[in-house]
């Protein structure tokens, strides 16, 4: 983690990497400090991500109140939140 100024996306994609090694305590604080560091409407890809994460832990509540934040985050409803719709419907 190291580096305090690092960009958002070096922590969505260190928790992507983590997440795949099944390091789920790793991927949740880096998804986590992802979604702390993005502007509001690039936070969905990481909230999605850490959605990802609970639905690989079988916590569904939690990733679908992920997943509707990820479909708000940018303030609109549109075309592009379409894979977090398609998520939502397995989740649920």
């Amino acid at each position: 983690l190291g580096r305090p100024d690092a960009a958002p996306a070096w922590y969505g994609n260190a928790a992507r990497a983590a997440l795949a090694l099944e390091q789920y305590d790793r991927a949740e604080a880096l998804f986590r400090k992802a979604i702390a560091m993005a502007v509001e409407e690039d936070s969905a890809w990481y909230y999605a991500g850490l959605a990802d994460l609970y639905m690989e832990l079988e916590q569904y509540e939690k990733a679908r109140t992920l997943l509707e934040r990820a479909i708000a985050a940018d303030g609109q409803v549109d075309f592009e939140d379409l894979q977090f719709f398609t998520s939502l419907l397995m989740v649920c």
